[in-house]
């Protein structure tokens, strides 16, 4: 079976909640674990988390529950702005992820 790396560099993509879900095709760094630490994100070791997203998918959601994706997606938008883009400026950090959520919920 094919491993996969979880790093500090793909952690976000990983992130459900406040778990880290992860399976046995995947490999924790010792960075991505203690940045996950950190943060208080639980680690979630489970069959594979595959199957843990396909069911994130099947769940229909209340509008309570979709408020609160949505601000799950926000704070997400804005963790990939800062780790990967480097981004620091509040002001464009806000405007990108309000466009992004905008984009998102016209699909």
């Amino acid at each position: 079976m094919k491993k996969l790396l979880i790093g500090t560099h793909n952690l976000e993509d990983f992130i459900r909640g406040d778990k880290l879900c992860l399976g046995p095709e995947h490999i924790l760094s010792p960075g991505a674990r203690d940045a996950a630490r950190n943060r208080g994100i639980s680690i979630v070791y489970g069959n594979s988390v595959k199957a843990d997203q396909a069911g994130d998918q099947t769940i229909k959601a209340s509008a309570g529950e979709k408020e609160e994706s949505r601000e799950e997606l926000g704070r997400r938008i804005v963790m990939l702005l800062k780790t990967r883009f480097n981004l620091s400026d509040p002001a464009a950090i806000r405007d990108i992820t309000l466009e992004v959520l905008k984009r998102i919920e016209k699909q």
